[in-house]
């Protein structure tokens, strides 16, 4: 059974840089997702710059015909979402993907900036019409299941750098953080507090 990190929650280009480091470092693949509604707050733009200013290609998602929404286990290596290589090493994938809430208008606003991946948690009947508009676009829409499970909220690290590397670790270095690919997603982001708004 293949163990892979879940997804890193980045607010801006220190975390993200952080982020990025820490994948080149383990040469390991990463998720990385804007807070939950970033959308809303910053928009596609700025999250395009965020992702670009981290060392990041901005790689539209290949147009295809399924519309059916992106679910499940979106770490995954193999999952279709793991793309954009870093150019100094092909074997380290970036996924930066643009977390819209529940807010069609903004999921929408983010398919016309030609953010690649985007997560929205709106009712499935939204989604399917979401996803399909989206899919026209080339872009990639992730439902609400998505990124369900532990990730890492780097809002709370005093060393955003330190933290993801040891969020990165190779999975024989204790890391008690890691999901079973092959498992269900369950259950809150890691770290979030819920006593605490965003």
């Amino acid at each position: 059974m293949a163990v892979v990190p879940g997804p890193i929650i980045v607010r801006g280009v220190c975390e993200a840089r952080a982020a990025v480091a820490a994948a080149r470092a383990a040469g390991c693949s990463v998720t990385l997702i804007s807070a939950p509604g970033g959308g809303a707050h910053g928009g596609g733009g700025w999250f395009h710059a965020v992702i670009r200013a981290a060392g990041v290609e901005v790689v539209p998602a290949s147009s295809n015909n399924d519309t059916r929404p992106v679910s499940g286990r979106d770490g995954d290596p193999a999952h279709p979402c793991a793309r954009s290589p870093l150019p100094d090493s092909p074997s380290v994938k970036i996924t930066a993907i643009l977390d819209c809430a529940d807010l069609p208008g903004c999921a929408q606003a983010a398919i016309r900036a030609g953010v690649p991946d985007i997560r929205f948690t709106g009712s499935p009947e939204m989604t399917a019409k979401l996803a399909a508009i989206a899919a026209a676009a080339g872009v990639r829409l992730h439902d609400a299941h998505a990124f369900a499970g532990p990730g890492l909220d780097l809002r709370y690290e005093t060393d955003p750098a330190a933290a993801c590397r040891r969020w990165l670790a190779p999975p024989d270095q204790d890391t008690p953080h890691r999901v079973d690919s092959a498992g269900p997603i369950a259950g809150q982001i890691a770290g979030h507090r819920p006593e605490v708004p965003f």
